[in-house]
């Protein structure tokens, strides 16, 4: 059976504007951002995106569906 993708628990912080994802493990590009129909698209339009790679060579897919904004004090 071939290695399916299984999804992670991994926290995620997107920041759009520099376009990068940060885990525990460090920064990473975010190479693509996708609309609902799986379409390249701008970051604010964007429902899903791709990041990576990670230190271990995987790449990420991240859920933008849920997002909230986030502020510092």
């Amino acid at each position: 059976m071939p290695n399916t993708p299984q999804p992670s628990d991994r926290s995620v912080y997107v920041d759009f504007d520099s376009r990068t994802a940060t885990a525990l493990d460090g920064v990473f590009p975010v190479v693509s951002w996708l609309d609902a129909d799986g379409d390249e698209c701008e970051p604010e339009d964007a429902l899903a995106c791709v990041a990576g790679p990670d230190n271990d060579g995987l790449w990420m897919t991240i859920d933008l569906s849920q997002r909230a904004p986030v502020s510092l004090h």
